[in-house]
């Protein structure tokens, strides 16, 4: 970003690789589909009402874990989720943006703010590091951003108000493959 000049209505919005989240979607709608083909119960609910209640779980953690949003900034501050929480603060508010390095789960960007910390992990696909340069780089080139439109933002002199982190689309992408994937089963039942 360096050379450019920050723009305060862009807001730059990351989170994880998708691609292993598309997939377990497609599987999702499959198990779903055939529910009524299965002989499976669950928690005393019958076979048909067991698979989908047990792929709209997945679904769920589908969304947390791979489709929703970690993390937004823009010229006057950040927009972070964790696990459950979201929080929207001005730079000034930010301590610190490190990164911690994890062989295992893949390299995580750190908030430091005054009264907590959030790790953002952005590798879904944490492995693909060791494939490709490119990949292996890329939390280092969002910290980087991150750290530049910090900076940049202290010289501003407009007040604004930090990004939200809103992202309906795929959500409701996640819960629709889901639905689908019943309406066939309802279908087939």
């Amino acid at each position: 970003m360096s050379g450019r000049s920050l723009n305060p209505t862009r807001t730059r919005v990351i989170g994880p690789s998708r691609g292993f989240a598309y997939g377990g979607l497609l599987v999702i709608a499959g198990l779903t589909a055939i529910s009524p083909l299965v002989e499976w119960s669950a928690f005393g609910l019958p076979p048909t009402l067991a698979m989908p209640a047990f792929t709209l779980c997945i679904t769920l953690a589908l969304w947390i874990f791979d489709f929703a949003p970690r993390l937004a900034w823009n010229a006057y501050g950040l927009a972070v989720r964790s696990f459950w929480c979201v929080a929207r603060v001005p730079w000034g508010e930010v301590r610190a943006l490190t990164i911690v390095e994890s062989g295992v789960s893949g390299d995580r960007i750190t908030v430091h703010l005054a009264e907590r910390r959030f790790e953002v992990g952005l590798d879904r696909l944490w492995w693909l590091a060791r494939l490709s340069p490119r990949y292996a780089n890329r939390n280092r080139q969002y910290l980087e951003e991150l750290r530049d439109s910090r900076q940049r933002a202290q010289d501003l002199i407009e007040v604004g108000e930090p990004p939200v982190l809103r992202s309906v689309v795929p959500l409701l992408g996640t819960f629709a493959c889901w639905a689908i994937g019943l309406l066939i089963a309802i279908y087939l039942y």
